[in-house]
């Protein structure tokens, strides 16, 4: 009988078993939750400095779109991958 009980409890469709799988997708759901936080704490940040924050939109219309000011002149560096570094261009 009293196997009879603990089977059930166990196993049935509100027993220990379906517990512990909502615990489960409660915890995965919470990390989840806790990352989507996160990135939308960092993209009103983001937003915030698109809108407040001169140097930030400057760094970012250089280093990301490569734009110039006017009147800036553009040095464009051109590794050369068939010199050799030890030797040099002059030296054998």
């Amino acid at each position: 009988m009293v196997l009879l009980v603990l089977i059930v409890l166990v196993v049935n469709k509100h027993g220990l078993m379906r517990l512990m799988k909502l615990q489960q997708e409660q915890r995965l759901l919470d990390a989840e939750v806790a990352a989507l936080l996160e990135r939308s704490a960092r993209l009103r940040e983001q937003r915030h400095r698109l809108e407040n924050d001169m140097t930030y939109i400057e760094r970012l219309a250089r280093e990301k779109y490569r734009m110039v000011k006017r009147g800036e002149k553009v040095f464009r560096v051109i590794k050369d991958q068939n010199r050799n570094l030890e030797t040099g261009p002059d030296r054998d």
